[in-house]
């Protein structure tokens, strides 16, 4: 992108914004986010009210950003933690309340997100797979512990809300497209 795509513009306020925005108007309690890169530019823009965590092995991949997050919510003895990201702004309050309802029908397995032909985040990850998120590795996040054959996963089909920010040309078609 050649800038933190988390500070682009996007209905008046940064992409990172509204996807804080959108996560703290779900309720949920203890909202985290996970800075890698960019972190010193990114860090002063947030105002909302969050806890911020410091990737400083940010190179190793999304891995080590999940892993980051998880250490802290395993350590405050949380019984499940959502992992969304901050370049998704078509996840909003709405998709993430259906992923905690789902959730709390089914408290004990995976919730996450359907997309065309795979499965990802947002995601819901009950406590008992935190030790298997700390040994995730490189740059596909939680995409193999996600998609293995022995897992059992609630899956929510909503690809027209899973577009992910990542070259300008998706940014021209965010900011093009009509709210």
């Amino acid at each position: 992108m050649g800038e933190p795509k988390q500070l682009l513009a996007y209905k008046g306020q940064t992409l990172l914004e509204h996807a804080i925005h959108e996560v703290q108007a779900t309720g949920l309690d203890g909202i985290y986010v996970i800075l890698g890169a960019y972190a010193e530019k990114i860090k002063p823009k947030i105002e909302a009210s969050v806890s911020i965590i410091e990737n400083e092995n940010w190179k190793a991949g999304l891995s080590s950003s999940i892993k980051a997050g998880v250490q802290t919510v395993k350590a405050k003895d949380f019984d499940a933690v959502l992992l969304t990201l901050g370049d998704q702004p078509h996840v909003d309050t709405l998709f993430l309340n259906e992923l905690i309802n789902l959730h709390l029908q089914h408290p004990q397995e995976i919730i996450a997100s359907g997309y065309a032909k795979r499965i990802g985040v947002p995601a819901i990850f009950p406590a008992r797979y935190f030790d298997e998120l700390l040994q995730l590795e490189g740059d596909r996040g939680a995409q193999a512990l996600l998609n293995a054959k022995n897992t059992k996963v609630q899956v929510l089909r909503a690809k027209h809300k899973l577009i992910d920010i990542d070259t300008p040309e998706d940014y021209k078609r965010l900011l093009d497209r009509p709210s």
